[in-house]
């Protein structure tokens, strides 16, 4: 996943402007934001953060270069994008970086997200993420930081094979033409996964979608296991209308599932299947968290792969019928095309 890549002159002269769609604000978002405000090695520009709120005003005197976008959009549809259509109105640059409000920035994260536009064919570029370390007996957090590894993972896996044809919604940087090509976030907003059609649909029109060489953490919210598992059933729905083979295909990766089989029909085999697959996710687990750059302090959660790979799998065959799902306090049904 490491790899250098310089910005160029080209690259720098692009006019870029931050985005943020806020739907809640705490004290943690406001933190989160202005790790993005403090980074170095990037020219002056304008950020956004977009929200149906009034203004903070103490908050925004500390932070001139911040302007405040106070937006009624329609919340019937994908809140998220209506709201960033009707903010797109104003947004000025080049390119517009797009990242969701619990992401926190290290240093050098627009540097390297920039870098990648210096090859004019590129229209998106988006990043990956990891969770903060989860806390003992947090099996909410712990669930979701095991998801966030996978899906990483995943990524790093669709990067190799097929090359990365989606965004993530931890950044969503896009050409200011490559929106417009696409219909902007009004032709987003009908659909439940904004960030994987904005990246698709750029792929579609013939703009490349990269992988910047950075990445991004999260803190999931804390609370019941129920929450979690409410969250991963809708993200496997959404895949399923998003990447239908994709979603089929994950059950022949599940050496769980499979060695567990073995078990019932030979257990003289499948006993040491099983030991050597959670042996393995183990090892696989650790190498995922050290390419994230995981602290070695929040390593011991790969331990517990195998009980999210039960977990997981059950949610998996469950996405297979689903149409209703769970979105903050709403209950959303979705068509067969991902729309709401």
């Amino acid at each position: 996943f490491r790899r250098e890549r310089k910005t160029t002159a080209a690259a720098s002269t692009l006019r870029l402007s931050q985005v943020k769609p806020l739907y809640h604000t705490t004290e943690q978002t406001f933190a989160a934001i202005e790790s993005f405000l403090d980074q170095e090695g990037t020219p002056p520009h304008d950020v956004y953060l977009c929200s149906a709120q009034s203004a903070p005003e103490k908050w925004l005197a500390k932070h001139p270069q911040v302007t405040w976008l106070q937006l009624r959009a329609d919340q019937s549809k994908n809140g998220k994008a209506a709201t960033l259509a009707l903010g797109s109105r104003y947004w000025s640059g080049d390119i517009f970086v797009i990242t969701d409000a619990d992401m926190w920035a290290f240093p050098g994260y627009l540097r390297a997200v920039l870098a990648e536009f210096e090859d004019p064919e590129v229209g998106v570029v988006t990043c990956l993420y990891r969770s903060t370390p989860p806390r003992p007996g947090d099996w909410c957090h712990l669930l979701e930081s095991l998801c966030i590894l996978d899906f990483s993972a995943s990524v790093m896996v669709a990067r190799r094979t097929e090359g990365i044809t989606f965004a993530l919604g931890s950044t969503m940087a896009i050409r200011r033409q490559t929106l417009e090509r696409i219909g902007g976030f009004e032709a987003l907003a009908p659909y439940l996964a904004d960030d994987y059609q904005l990246g698709h649909r750029a792929h579609q029109a013939g703009w490349k979608v990269r992988l910047a060489n950075t990445v991004l953490e999260t803190e999931p919210p804390r609370g019941r296991l129920g929450k979690a598992l409410s969250h991963q059933y809708r993200w496997l729905v959404t895949s399923r209308v998003s990447r239908p083979g994709g979603h089929l295909a994950f059950v022949i990766t599940q050496g769980f599932l499979w060695a567990t089989l073995l078990i019932l029909a030979k257990p003289t085999l499948g006993v040491p299947a099983l030991a050597a697959w959670c042996a393995l996710r183990v090892v696989c687990g650790l190498n995922t968290h050290r390419d994230l750059g995981g602290p070695a302090g929040g390593a011991w959660q790969v331990l517990f792969l195998p009980w999210k790979d039960a977990i997981y799998l059950g949610l998996w065959v469950a996405s297979l019928w689903g149409r209703t799902v769970r979105w903050g306090d709403r209950e959303i049904t979705i068509d067969s095309e991902g729309r709401i």
